[in-house]
């Protein structure tokens, strides 16, 4: 065999799995009703194992997302990692990154409406601020194996960013609301 024929050999198997591939994720994106019968259970099995359960790109792209932020006793900000391709997640393989994301939704929901500082007509910092100044608002992480604990400043942010009202938003994301809480955790934590 030849490398000519080897290098063919190579390309032909590279393409049909790329083949392969864009034909299944294809499918996912059809209606229920539309997919020929017995993909579905085939679909299913593939998505357990996928990463992201085949959710390339996100699916509401501008739908608000809640984020976490550790104040330190000396006033000092440490925003608590979520990446879902980190080297952390094993390369977005690891569920530890998604897990976060539905702490973190937890915690949200159980903040009352009045607590929050509403950010709508405030720059980040001056939002960040806002929300400071107000008394701590305790909360319990029921989380079986919580990763936010202690003073945190929980966020809900617009991914769309501003650039029509000031220049200084168009590298931020803008705040949305804001509320300062005491996250308490199981074993002392």
């Amino acid at each position: 065999m030849t490398s000519r024929t080897r290098g063919l050999q190579g390309f032909g198997f590279t393409a049909c799995l790329l083949g392969m591939i864009l034909l299944v994720s294809g499918l996912e994106w059809l209606p229920a009703g539309a997919r020929p019968p017995g993909t579905e259970a085939g679909l299913e099995s593939v998505a357990d194992v996928w990463p992201q359960h085949w959710d390339l790109f996100a699916a509401e792209p501008e739908a608000p997302v809640t984020t976490a932020t550790m104040v330190a006793a000396d006033g000092g900000l440490t925003p608590v990692g979520q990446l879902q391709a980190s080297t952390v997640s094993a390369g977005g393989l690891g569920r530890g990154a998604a897990a976060r994301f539905v702490e973190l939704g937890d915690l949200r929901n159980q903040v009352d409406g009045a607590a929050w500082s509403d950010c709508a007509a405030l720059s980040p910092a001056d939002c960040v601020a806002a929300a400071l100044r107000r008394p701590p608002v305790a909360r319990a992480n029921p989380t079986a194996h919580p990763a936010v604990c202690g003073h945190v400043l929980l966020a809900v942010l617009s991914p769309r960013r501003w650039t029509a009202d000031t220049a200084d938003w168009t590298h931020q994301w803008k705040i949305l609301r804001a509320v300062n809480t005491l996250v308490s955790c199981g074993g002392g934590r």
